[in-house]
This record gives C-alpha cells, structure tokens and sequence, in this order.
C-alpha cells in the first residue's frame, strides 16, 4: 500500500491558505494579565496576542469551542466572544463586535 504524499502536501497547502484568510486582521504580540470568565466561572489567563476580530489567550483549562466567553483585563476592558479553539492551556477567542482600528490595546506595547 502507498500514500500519495502530493495531495497530502495540496490539502495541508489549502488547510494553510484557509487559515490565512480567517487571519484577516494583524495580531498584536502582548503579555496582558487578564481573567477568563465562562460557565459561571473565572480563571486568570494572559492576553498573548490580540487583534480587531479576536485574541489568543494561554493559562486556561476546560475551555471549549463555541463556548462564550468574557475577557477582563485588570486594566477594566472587558471582551466578549466565543472560543474559536482550543488546545491544551491555549485559547483563540473570535470577538461578537470587532474592534475600532484605532483601539488603544491595538497598540504595540499597549498594558491592556
């Protein structure tokens, strides 16, 4: 029996070119301190990075897709989304309402 690794190679490509395209706003690298609010419960996370449409947030446990989430930073800003995935302490959060361009956490270095 062999496996055709060229349509391996094209679905990964395409799996890729996807990700690309849902990737439509620029992530901004962070490290804020926030809590995960979901089913009742919180749990402190770190904001690692964020954009208009979503951010990725590490420390979290028993998160899964599709739940609904509220993001709040110690700062006071607060996010409500959904988990898009999940993977082990990681998080991709999708936001209900994007961002404004020009929102001050967009900012490199920004303290959330």
């Amino acid at each position: 029996m062999s496996v055709n690794l060229s349509n391996i190679h094209t679905s990964t490509a395409k799996g890729l070119g996807r990700l690309r395209e849902l990737r439509a706003h620029q992530r901004i690298p962070c490290n804020i301190a926030a809590t995960v609010e979901c089913h009742g419960r919180l749990q402190p996370v770190r904001i690692k990075n964020i954009s208009q449409g979503g951010l990725l947030i590490v420390g979290a446990y028993n998160l899964f897709t599709d739940d609904e989430v509220i993001i709040r930073t110690l700062r006071g800003r607060h996010f409500k989304g959904r988990i898009a995935w999940a993977l082990n302490s990681h998080c991709g959060i999708q936001f209900f309402d994007l961002l404004e361009k020009d929102d001050p956490i967009l900012r490199p270095n920004a303290k959330g």
